[in-house]
Formats: C-alpha cells, structure tokens, sequence
C-alpha cells in the first residue's frame, strides 16, 4: 500500500482539479469520503483543510497488507449499502436498472471490467451509458467508449438523475494534460470532455476541438480547464498552422499566472507566439511564467525552460540559452536533447 498527498485546487463549485498523472478514473462517494478506481487500483480519498486530500492507493490483491483490504472492504460495504434493494424495489426495476446498480456494485469493489459487463446493458439509462463510455475510456476500450458516450449525450439533459436516485456520487477524472486532470460530476460538462478524450483517442481531432468549442459557450469565461484541455489539443494536431497559432493566442488571452493551469496555458500561448515570428513577447510570456515555481512540478518547469532556451538560440542569445539547459540537465540529464544541445557526450 502507498499513501501520497495529491494537491486539489477548486476552479469552480463542484469541481476539482488533480496535479496527476493517473489518467481515467472514476469515484463513488459523498460526505469527504471517495472510493475512487483507475488503471492505478482502488484509493479511497478524505478532504482535508487547505484544499488537499488524502490518498491510499490500494494496488494488486496480492500486495494489499491486511489494513488495506479491512479498509477497502469497509468503504466498499458502505458503497454497496447504499445501493441495496429490497425484494419489492427488485419487482419493480427494470432489467436496464438492475444492471445499472449490479454495475455500480462491481465497480465499488474495483471490478471495472465485469462492471462494463452490467452497465454496457444499462445504456439506455443515461447515467449507464455515461459510466459504461467512462468505465470503458479508463478500459482503453476507446471505440466502445465512443458508442457509449454518444448514446448518453442523446438523452443529456436526464444525467445524473439515478445517480441522484441511489443516493451516490459519480465522478470521472479526464485528463486533461499529461500533468492535470479534472474530477467532473456526470453531467453535460462530464460528458463533453470524456467524449472529447474519446475522439482524441480514436484519431478524431476535429471531433474533439469542436467539443470542447462547444463546451466553452457553455461555461464562464473564468473557467480555465476547458480552454487548457482545447489549446493542448490544438497545439498537439496542428501547431504549426498560423490560423491555430492565432486561435492558441487568443483562447488564452492575457492572464496572471496564478495557477499551475494558468502556467501550461502561458507555455503554449510563448509557442504559439514563436511559431509566427514574435520572439519578444514569447521571451516576455516564458520568463513570466518561470517566475513561480510553488505547485509547479519539475517537467513543467523544465518544458518552460527548454521552450526558451530555443527561442533565445535563435535569437543569438546562446549563453543566456546554455545558462537553461544546464538548469534543466542538473534537475533531468535526460530531458529531451538537452545533453545533446550542451555537448555531453554519453
């Protein structure tokens, strides 16, 4: 069993951000307390104060110290109380419901793929299809995710209504960038970015942009993550196209770079800005974004750094350009070319 501190930082009501790398994953839980499963293994989470929380990560059977499994078994009965049914609810349910809860049961106990099996018959329930395309998103089922996801979005404005029924809490973690993810409630938002990770995955980039376009008409301004998860995407397909340069621009704008979301969006903004030709104000963009480290992991830091060290190689500025590589070799000899660039040689 590991236990780690993961820090959260709220963007708006309801919504929490991850500096992770754990991927696709989903929760169930309420009241402080999540049973929450990915690709990594069951964790169960508590709030604390100060807008962190903590984590056990509960790994293979076999590696799980007796603590861990009481623990688990615990938040898992509390999990399955909640969804239990007398014999006259069970008369009443139909098949697409009780598959829905048998799915939601074998996913509290960490059982993603027999609790694909149940809720992959429960789709036309929305909240089953959209836990079934995010079960199977976390799954690498990329393609039977789409399927899912598509049919929940028909019935959108129903999500979150059995959960709401049973009593439980639905979240599903998208990443976001490699170094962010985002715990969203399934609803319309929930749905927007999984389906957006889904095209993504299945090769579909204009699908995906025009996802997340739409998702931000229907969020305020102030709301970063969606902007964040469009510029990756627009920066990753076609970074080099001047008009995607100039949407990458504007999407984000002139901003304080008040959080590590705020940072990745000043990096790619300084990309774009090189990438048409105006390397001042790229310099500008970097170095600012460079001027708080607190939260900010090392490989952000670093992609900062070897961002301007390029840039300033091709503005003639090559000890100012060596003086980052050497910063960036002393955290991570590793780092892209940086070896390369200083001439160390294996």
């Amino acid at each position: 069993m590991s236990v780690r501190f993961r820090k959260s930082v709220k963007i708006l009501p309801g919504v929490r951000v991850n500096l992770s790398k754990s991927g696709p994953s989903l929760s169930i839980g309420g009241g402080g307390l999540t049973l929450n499963y990915s690709k990594q293994g069951v964790r169960t989470t508590a709030d604390l104060p100060g807008g962190l929380y903590y984590t056990k990560l509960h790994g293979d059977a076999d590696e799980k110290t007796a603590e861990s499994k009481t623990e688990q078994a615990s938040t898992e009965e509390t999990v399955s109380q909640k969804l239990d049914t007398d014999f006259f609810d069970r008369v009443r349910m139909s098949e697409d419901e009780e598959q829905f809860v048998k799915g939601l049961k074998e996913f509290a106990a960490g059982n993603a793929e027999t609790a694909l099996s149940h809720l992959s018959q429960a789709t036309d329930i929305p909240d089953g299809a959209f836990l079934a395309g995010a079960v199977a998103l976390s799954l690498e089922k990329y393609t039977e995710s789409l399927q899912y996801l598509e049919k929940a979005a028909a019935q959108k404005d129903k999500l979150g209504e059995r959960f709401k029924k049973y009593g439980v809490s639905s979240e599903v973690e998208v990443p976001i960038t490699e170094e962010i993810s985002v715990l969203q409630e399934a609803d319309e938002r929930g749905l927007i970015l999984l389906l957006a990770e889904a095209y993504q995955h299945t090769g579909n980039m204009e699908r995906a942009t025009d996802a997340m376009r739409e998702l931000l008409k229907l969020i305020p301004p102030e709301d970063i993550v969606a902007r964040l998860s469009l510029v990756e995407m627009l920066s990753d397909s076609k970074g080099d196209d001047v008009e995607t340069c100039k949407e990458i621009i504007a999407l984000v704008g002139d901003i304080p770079n008040e959080t590590p979301f705020h940072t990745m969006l000043l990096l790619y903004k300084a990309r774009a800005l090189r990438k048409v030709g105006l390397n001042d104000i790229a310099k500008k963009t970097l170095s600012d974004a460079l001027r708080r480290t607190k939260d900010r992991s090392t490989e952000v830091l670093n992609t900062l750094r070897y961002e301007r060290a390029i840039l300033l190689e091709a503005m003639g500025q090559k000890a100012a350009a060596r003086k980052d590589l050497e910063t960036i070799f002393a955290s991570d000899p590793h780092f892209e070319d940086v070896a390369e660039r200083l001439n160390i040689s294996a």
